[in-house]
């Protein structure tokens, strides 16, 4: 019963603080005594989750599909471990894919990370746990920890590092943030020669493909990251960034494009993918402290994705997109009259306005009536006049009459 218990906070912990702390299967227990300190800890790490049965109940312990990784921080600070031996560990890893609970091949590579640590380095199937020599000494004795899940951002980073080493080309975005200024993705327009964008008539953009409303603000937003390849969006809680980044991603998959959304929590992620228009959001995976959630929306969106494929033919998606094409094409060019007309000089865009611009003209039939009580000021006197001409009739005249009181 006190484990169930122990089990029961630890799952409420993970809950409550997923986004802090991850769930790790440890093996390989490394202790050395070291002049900078003692070691003691698992060398080859995988990430696990913990899912609780209430109907059980009972708790299960079930992989992540994470790969297993080597905790190479471990050895940052020790100058006497060659870094390019621990480079090939990781590779070894990762290609045979050694378990924290396998057996002879786990323990095999185990044997040979302790010699390839110290020429002293030894290897037993089970020691107690405490630091008992100078030389390495690696045992078998697996076990269940939380870490931080910063601590994650090691290999991270490392895995950066060498990616960095093999490539010839970096993104233009990427060199931006460290400070390299590139010149601009689209056209190779020199930022001597930029003009700041503007919304067109009609607030939109034939080559800006929106799935949500949108403001000139987000029209802009989108000319400068065609014209840039990046963009910085501020403001408090409330102002619509994540309604912005949800209608960019739509104009950007219209462009064939994929997109990496990151964020400090994956909170945020979830209010973004429930902002996207709903269409999208099969395409819309998220990566977020839960591996097993993250691995069935990403299964919904191959289904949803192969059903789409079967159920559709490439020439009739062809026809409706060329036919969405015209059928926008002629939405906007009446916007954009429409526009033209009511900002033309002496037009305004209400009925008052519009009737305080008119031409001058001949006295009518009813316009020496009071309007005060029968509409608003300057409503036009001339539509007034022709519904008490239709009302002048039998039936109407106690409507008349109440009228001019």
């Amino acid at each position: 019963m006190a484990l169930f218990e122990r089990l029961y906070e630890l799952h409420g912990q993970i809950e409550r603080e997923g986004e802090r702390f991850e769930l790790i299967l440890g093996d390989g227990i490394l202790s050395w005594r070291r002049p900078e300190g003692g070691v003691l800890h698992p060398i080859l790490l995988k990430r696990i989750q913990l899912q609780f049965d209430a109907d059980a109940p009972e708790f299960k312990f079930v992989e992540t599909g994470t790969p297993t990784e080597i905790y190479s921080a471990l050895f940052r600070s020790m100058n006497d471990v060659d870094g390019k031996l621990l480079g090939k560990c990781r590779e070894e890893v990762e290609k045979r894919g050694y378990h924290p609970m396998g057996a002879g091949l786990t323990s095999g590579f185990l044997r040979k990370f302790a010699q390839l640590l110290n020429a002293q380095g030894q290897y037993a199937d089970s020691l107690p746990l405490r630091i008992e020599t100078d030389h390495p000494r690696i045992s078998r004795n697996p076990y269940i920890f939380l870490r931080s899940r910063s601590l994650g951002f090691t290999t991270a980073i490392e895995a950066i590092l060498e990616d960095i080493q093999k490539r010839d080309e970096f993104s233009p975005s990427l060199m931006n943030i460290v400070g390299i200024e590139t010149r601009p993705s689209v056209g190779d327009i020199d930022p001597e020669d930029y003009v700041e964008p503007t919304a067109p008539m009609g607030n939109e953009d034939v080559d800006i493909l929106l799935s949500k409303p949108a403001n000139p603000e987000q029209l802009k937003l989108a000319q400068r990251l065609e014209q840039h390849g990046s963009v910085v969006v501020q403001g408090p809680p409330g102002t619509g960034k994540t309604h912005t980044i949800a209608n960019l991603l739509g104009h950007l998959l219209a462009q064939g494009k994929s997109v990496l959304v990151t964020s400090h929590t994956s909170k945020a992620l979830r209010v973004l993918r429930e902002k996207v228009v709903e269409s999208l959001q099969p395409l819309c995976v998220s990566v977020l402290e839960s591996d097993l959630d993250s691995r069935k929306q990403l299964e919904g969106s191959v289904s949803k994705i192969v059903e789409r494929l079967t159920s559709s033919d490439t020439k009739d998606l062809q026809r409706r997109a060329e036919t969405l094409t015209k059928a926008r094409a002629n939405l906007l060019g009446r916007s954009s009259r429409r526009v033209a007309i009511s900002s033309a000089p002496g037009m305004a865009n209400t009925a008052t306005s519009w009737w305080q611009a008119r031409p001058s003209r001949p006295a009518q039939p009813h316009d020496s009536l009071p309007l005060a009580r029968t509409t608003t000021p300057g409503f036009p006197r001339r539509w007034c006049s022709a519904l008490l001409s239709r009302l002048a009739k039998p039936n109407s005249t106690s409507f008349i009459e109440a009228t001019r009181q």
